[in-house]
């Protein structure tokens, strides 16, 4: 098995490894501020709630001003490990790779295992990520009740892939090894009924009928003595068909989708679709899976332009024009990037996770491990993804495939943030333009006839095509 060893670990004592040592972090506050970085990595953590965590019952004056010398001295350490703190208004962020950080490790191998069914491979990763686990994360510090919502979802995280390797050691015939996986998490959680059934399960399946039947005489005392009720349904009769004789039915392997699903979700293509020759011609080669290696980063363009000027109209067309290219799919997600508020980042990868065939019951909790996985769904089946209406890059990052894909966005506003972007800006159309559409929506013998009152119309409008259309 691989042994990962990540530069900056959280999963046990903080630690920061350059060159195969570890680098001293001094200072209870330094290291306070630099878990919550790595809590949120590649998150921006404004600089109040920092402050809050630094100092929760009564800060100093100069909580401001110590705030911005923690960052300086942690830099001077970071440096060596080949990272950096950056200021990002409201605050601070740290940006890192999967392979640097335990927890975005942990997370990006327990969505490749997921999406990987029940493999080898599967088996492979769940061990790696279970082992990136060194202890209760950042046990030696104070804590923070701003730090428990991350570290409650890491820790149901965990015990999910420890269920998952403890299925998959049963289906492979590895008893022994399940029962020794399960009597530790039974130490950790002696209360989960579905471990207890699990131990039965191995014990009957290893010849120990007797161990089994004890097992279940134990977890029934612990659950009446301590809580007042019997064991549930599931437990019950499996202590019935291991009194029988009866074989037990195999574990299911938990937080594995199915089979990914061929979604087919662009939008109806515009049936009067004028003009644009030029853009056309550059969005559908840009998109065009052909014109680019499968194995290389996904193609991103980004279309944007004033309200109304036709951003959606032109990448439904194009997106049309080059779907054949992928047979596997092509997604749409409206970002409502010009409501009030636009669409949450995770909600949305929920939304395409569930298009892609995902069990709503078995997705992810965070929205870094829905990503993971999302990305891990994509990577051996590329697939057009249509991303309209953008807020902005935050919003549109998470919703990036690893590689293969093409993806195409829309936005008001100019997004530059992303890497290797190809920036179309659109502007009105030309008057020719705008007076073919106009034909095309009133019929090309009616423009002739009232030539004069279309060139009245056209010029009102400015030649902007929402505005043609609604005249």
């Amino acid at each position: 098995m691989v042994v990962d060893q990540p530069t900056f670990n959280v999963l046990g004592t903080l630690e920061v490894r350059s060159s195969g040592r570890s680098l001293r972090i001094a200072g209870t506050k330094p290291r306070i501020l630099l878990a919550s970085l790595l809590l949120n990595a590649d998150r921006v953590v404004g600089a109040d709630l920092l402050v809050e965590v630094l100092w929760p019952r009564q800060r100093p004056r100069s909580a401001q001003a110590n705030l911005r010398t923690y960052v300086s001295s942690l830099r001077g350490v970071l440096a060596a490990a080949g990272a950096r703190i950056q200021a990002r208004p409201p605050g601070y962020v740290i940006e890192l790779a999967p392979e640097q950080l335990d927890v975005l490790l942990f997370e990006d191998l327990l969505a490749r295992a997921r999406a990987a069914g029940r493999t080898d491979e599967a088996f492979d990763r769940l061990r790696r990520a279970l082992a990136l686990w060194r202890g209760t994360p950042l046990a030696e510090l104070p804590g923070s009740p701003l730090w428990d919502g991350r570290l409650q979802s890491l820790a149901e995280a965990r015990l999910g892939a420890a269920e998952e390797l403890v299925a998959l050691r049963l289906e492979r015939g590895d008893h022994a090894g399940a029962i020794g996986e399960l009597r530790g998490l039974l130490k950790e959680h002696p209360f989960r009924e579905d471990l207890w059934r699990q131990l039965m399960l191995a014990l009957h399946r290893s010849g120990r009928q007797a161990e089994a039947l004890h097992t279940y005489t134990t977890v029934r005392r612990q659950l009446v003595t301590e809580l007042g009720v019997e064991p549930g349904a599931d437990l019950r009769r499996a202590h019935s068909a291991i009194l029988a004789g009866e074989p037990l039915p195999t574990v299911a392997v938990p937080g594995h989708p199915p089979a990914l699903a061929a979604p087919r979700q662009l939008p109806p293509d515009v049936p009067d679709f004028t003009g644009r020759a030029e853009s056309v011609a550059l969005l559908t080669r840009a998109l065009t899976f052909a014109e680019r290696p499968p194995a290389g980063p996904p193609s991103i363009v980004v279309v944007t332009g004033a309200p109304g000027v036709g951003k959606s109209a032109l990448a439904v067309h194009c997106a049309h024009a080059v779907r054949a290219g992928y047979p596997a799919g092509q997604l749409y997600l409206d970002l409502r990037g010009t409501d009030p508020v636009p669409a949450d980042p995770g909600e949305l990868l929920a939304e395409a996770l569930r298009a892609l065939g995902a069990d709503a019951a078995d997705l992810p909790g965070t929205e870094r491990e829905r990503a993971a996985l999302y990305r891990s769904l994509l990577a051996e089946r590329p697939m057009l993804v249509f991303l309209d209406d953008a807020a902005g890059a935050a919003q549109v990052r998470p919703l990036l495939p690893g590689n293969g894909c093409a993806v195409l966005v829309t936005s008001r506003r100019r997004i530059t943030e992303l890497p290797g972007a190809l920036q179309l800006e659109l502007d009105v159309l030309s008057p020719w333009e705008a007076e073919d559409l106009l034909a095309a929506i009133v019929g090309p013998e009616r423009l002739e006839q009232e030539r004069e009152a279309a060139s009245a119309i056209l010029t009102a409008c400015c030649h902007l095509p929402l505005a043609v259309r609604i005249a």
